[in-house]
C-alpha cells in the first residue's frame, strides 16, 4: 500500500514524499554492499543545533543545544553540560569532555577531563590539555604537551610533553620535547 517512483537509483535509500506515510522517493544517498556511505551534504541535527555536524558514537552526549561545532570522533564532546561545545572544533576519540567554547580540540583524550572549562584554547595531539579544567586561551601542540595544567591561562606548551613547572602557572611558553618550564611569565625554549 505504498506507492513509489517507476524505477530507483540502486542502493539508493528510499524517503517518504508528503505526510502521508505511503508515497516514497528516491533519493541521492546510497549504501554500497559494504556498508559505505555516500551521498550525504550535510548532517543537520536541529536538536543539538542545525549549525553544527556530530557524527560519532556517543559525541556531544549531554547536550541540549550547540551552536557552530564540529563534533567528531567516538565519545568526542561526551559527558558535558547543556550548550557546549560553542563554535568549537572537537576531533578525536575521548576528548574536548567539559564546556568548550571558541576553541580547536584535536587528538586522542585532548582536553580530557570531565570538569574542561576553556575558552580560545588550541590542544592538538593525543592527550594535549588532558587536565585542564579552568584554564582558558592555552595553546598546546604535541603528545601530552600541557598535560598537567589545570587552571593556568594563557599557556603555550609545543613539542612533545612539554609541561610548566605548576599545573597552575600562567602566561608560560615551553618550546621542545620533554621540557618543563621555569614558572609563570616566563619562557623556555
Amino acid at each position: 500500500d505504498v506507492n513509489g517512483p517507476a524505477s530507483s537509483t540502486d542502493n539508493a535509500i528510499a524517503r517518504f514524499d508528503s505526510t502521508t506515510g505511503k508515497i516514497i522517493q528516491n533519493s541521492g544517498v546510497t549504501i554500497n554492499d559494504s556498508n559505505e556511505v555516500s551521498g550525504i551534504a550535510r548532517i543537520n541535527n536541529s536538536t543539538l543545533g542545525s549549525t553544527s555536524v556530530v557524527i560519532g558514537t556517543n559525541s556531544a552526549t549531554g547536550n541540549s543545544s550547540i551552536a557552530g561545532s564540529v563534533v567528531i570522533g567516538n565519545s568526542a564532546a561526551d559527558n558535558v553540560s547543556a550548550n557546549s561545545p560553542n563554535n568549537a572544533v572537537v576531533i578525536g576519540s575521548d576528548c574536548g569532555r567539559g564546556n568548550v567554547s571558541v576553541s580547536v580540540i584535536i587528538g586522542h583524550r585532548a582536553g580530557y577531563s570531565t570538569s574542561l572549562d576553556t575558552s580560545g584554547s588550541v590542544l592538538i595531539g593525543q592527550q594535549a590539555g588532558r587536565e585542564i579544567t579552568t584554564a582558558d586561551s592555552c595553546t598546546c601542540i604535541g603528545y601530552g604537551a600541557g598535560y598537567t595544567i589545570t587552571t593556568g591561562d594563557d599557556n603555550i606548551m609545543i613539542g612533545q610533553e612539554t609541561e610548566p613547572a605548576s599545573p597552575t602557572d600562567t602566561s608560560t611558553i615551553v618550546i621542545g620535547n620533554f621540557r618543563i618550564g621555569k614558572g609563570s611569565n616566563t619562557a623556555f625554549i
